[in-house]
């Protein structure tokens, strides 16, 4: 929550008696010589060589950049002097033999606490989930690196006492894709906090955000894409030490948002149509650099399954080649700070994104490929005659979780995820389920749909011909003739003409229905 800023001090005179005035320290608050006006404090006369100030530090909150909290003096009798900005500035000078009277007793942290404590009056402010306008909160704004990244401060306004709230909107959204699901704010929703720090980049995406409350630090970065709003709640703090490797962090967020991984489902060919798209903002992306990815027919052994076709789109691969070198450029910072690389997957079929819905087939999913954890991603067809050519995916694997479209007849642009759990015994415990069974239960769904969509079979009906006098024998026919067969016939054909309209009525009302298993 607090910054350092150093100034070491070189004296091209050597300390004396005569010379104490010459080892004065004044404070200004001003950026430089041009603009200082009136001293805020003057440490006077070095009496000693020990009493030399060859270093001074000042402490900032990252929230109020602008505003002192703590002077260090480090004297060369090698001793460290805390004090309170505030108290120096009402003195306006000592003499440096008295500092012993000012100095801050207690640790530089805690001192640092309480010095904030009393410049924020102890307020905060309440992050609320919504898109309105902000309620008595203010904001600071300032460059990082060379103006490619700014830092936006939101703290509340110590010039009211009405409640100060922060809408969830002004620190992660930009755009309709971020609202997918609030589930990633539970950790900040609706608590209060010292100050919010966003950052973005020059064109105003949004890339970081920090949460402060005294010593606890809450950290999110985005992933996903550039024209999406995914966030990721850090468990892992990314502790910077300062701005260069602050620039580094933002850089590397960068780069995952403007890098994706293109995956067509349905493709057979020896390649993906895997592509890596640059693009710089929303409004003017950089031109689409394609690459080809090598797709297997088959799989790893673990990953095999009878009666089933199965194919690797190997994207460990493709980021070793395309992307790795580039990666490990921006990655590397210390070994405090490991940043894991989050590349979206964009799944298609027939050229068209497909959309990933968890089991209800309510909640969005995304997914991601990072070159620590995942490996490469399987999709699999249904084999009949030994043939795979035509067929669409069954399913695909990926990350340890298996996805089915919403409906085999169309696949269409919905998929969700498959349940890879059974309950054991008892019906509580859940039991894990192997990919073959999986499969086979959606092979027999796949076949059920489809033999339901079949017409059923129409019934068949006896010809009935007519005769000439009804049916009934004059005697007059002649020779061979089938008059008394021919009423007979007739009779019968009349009963079961009607039957057969019985059976035909019967059918229309009792049509099979067709019907989707999955739904």
């Amino acid at each position: 929550m607090f910054e350092r800023v150093t100034y070491s001090i070189d004296y091209e005179q050597k300390w004396t008696a005569s010379s104490s005035d010459y080892f004065n320290i004044v404070l200004y608050d001003a950026e430089n010589n041009f603009d200082k006006c009136k001293p805020k404090f003057t440490y006077y006369y070095a009496y000693s060589d020990g009493q030399v100030v060859d270093k001074v530090d000042v402490y900032f909150s990252v929230l109020r950049p602008c505003e002192p909290l703590i002077v260090s003096f480090n004297r060369r009798e090698r001793k460290t002097y805390n004090c309170s900005y505030s108290r120096l500035n009402e003195l306006g000078w000592f003499y440096c033999y008295n500092i012993g009277y000012y100095y801050l007793k207690g640790g530089l942290k805690a001192e640092l606490f309480k010095e904030y404590s009393k410049l924020s009056h102890n307020k905060m402010l309440t992050l609320t989930i919504g898109s309105n306008d902000n309620e008595h909160i203010s904001v600071a704004e300032c460059n990082i690196g060379n103006k490619k990244f700014i830092k936006r401060i939101y703290t509340p306004d110590l010039n009211t006492s009405k409640k100060c709230v922060l809408y969830s909107d002004s620190v992660f959204s930009e755009n309709s894709e971020s609202s997918i699901s609030n589930l990633y704010l539970k950790s900040v929703a609706y608590n209060e906090f010292d100050g919010v720090c966003s950052y973005t980049n020059a064109s105003g995406i949004k890339l970081f955000a920090e949460f402060f409350d005294g010593e606890t630090l809450t950290q999110f970065r985005r992933v996903g894409t550039s024209d999406k709003s995914q966030w990721l709640y850090l468990e892992n703090l990314l502790n910077y030490d300062d701005e260069r490797q602050l620039v580094k962090i933002l850089d590397y967020i960068l780069f995952c948002l403007n890098n994706k991984i293109v995956v067509n489902l349905d493709k057979l060919t020896s390649n993906t149509d895997t592509r890596v798209v640059d693009s710089v903002t929303i409004s003017t992306p950089n031109p689409i650099t394609e690459n080809e990815v090598s797709v297997t027919n088959g799989c790893n052994n673990s990953e095999i399954v009878e009666n089933f076709i199965c194919y690797t789109h190997n994207l460990e691969e493709y980021f070793n080649v395309h992307l790795k070198n580039k990666s490990n450029d921006l990655r590397i910072l210390s070994e405090s700070i490991k940043l894991d690389v989050y590349l979206e997957l964009i799944l298609k079929m027939n050229n068209m994104p497909i959309n990933l819905f968890d089991e209800t087939g309510y909640t969005g999913e995304h997914l991601y490929y990072n070159p620590d954890k995942d490996e490469n991603l399987y999709v699999y067809f249904l084999q009949r005659n030994s043939k795979e050519h035509g067929l669409k995916p069954l399913l695909f694997y990926y990350q340890g979780q298996a996805y089915k479209p919403s409906n085999f007849e169309h696949h269409d642009n919905s998929w969700l995820r498959v349940n890879l759990n059974s309950l054991g015994k008892g019906g509580v415990t859940p039991k894990p389920k192997k990919l073959k069974d999986v499969l086979n239960e959606l092979r027999l769904s796949l076949e059920t749909n489809t033999s339901s969509n079949e017409s059923p079979t129409q019934p068949t009906f006896s010809t009935i011909k007519p005769t000439m006098d009804g049916g009934r024998n004059h005697g007059g026919g002649t020779k061979g003739d089938k008059s008394s067969e021919s009423f007979i016939g007739g009779s019968l054909g009349i009963i079961l003409g009607m039957l057969g309209s019985a059976i035909a009525i019967f059918s229309f009302w009792n049509k099979p229905r067709p019907f989707n298993s999955l739904q």
